[in-house]
């Protein structure tokens, strides 16, 4: 049986009212909580850059950087290293009965296993096994394969929170101090 894998964290989790959510997508997108208008979507770099100068909930990231999801060890690497990763997925209708997402049989060209077909989806990655990816979608812990990953994941995103650079350390305590002096070198 897979499990996700444990992060340790000495810091308090913050669970944000689900009135914040709402209050920050309507920011970014337009949409209308009173009459439904507009709820098409936002792109995810436009949430995360709303979250990185307005923060939701009076929570703020202090940044993030695009992960190449061709490169699998990467994304795993900042699941691990910083407790998570945001991921946009273009969802195919096949997605919305599959307990676990998976590719189809019917492929992804055709039928319901299109990209897309369902439409673009946001999720936090919070652990993955060998055979599985552990998303939080639609409030949910939801199990994709690996191969769901490879064929329906178009962007991704690591996020330094603001709490872990108050902090000084990550989740799995990488130094904050140092990605900070590194990141200066790489700038000079």
């Amino acid at each position: 049986m897979s499990t996700i894998p444990s992060i340790q964290n000495s810091s308090k989790s913050v669970t944000i009212p689900d009135s914040e959510i709402v209050k920050a997508y309507s920011d970014v997108s337009g949409y209308n909580p009173s009459t439904g208008e507009n709820d098409k979507g936002a792109a995810a770099l436009d949430a995360l850059n709303y979250w990185r100068k307005t923060g939701i909930a009076n929570h703020t990231i202090f940044a993030y950087a695009k992960i190449n999801v061709l490169n699998i060890p990467h994304v795993k690497y900042a699941i691990y290293l910083f407790g998570g990763a945001y991921l946009g997925f273009q969802l195919p209708l096949s997605a919305q009965t599959q307990d676990i997402w998976d590719v189809p049989p019917t492929g992804t060209t055709t039928g319901n296993g299109v990209a897309g077909s369902w439409g673009g989806h946001c999720v936090c990655a919070i652990g993955y096994d060998s055979q599985f990816i552990y998303l939080i979608s639609w409030g949910q812990i939801k199990k994709a394969t690996w191969a769901f990953f490879s064929a329906y994941c178009d962007e991704a995103y690591v996020i330094i929170s603001q709490d872990f650079a108050n902090s000084g350390k990550t989740p799995n305590g990488f130094d904050f101090t140092t990605l900070q002096s590194d990141l200066q070198a790489l700038s000079l």
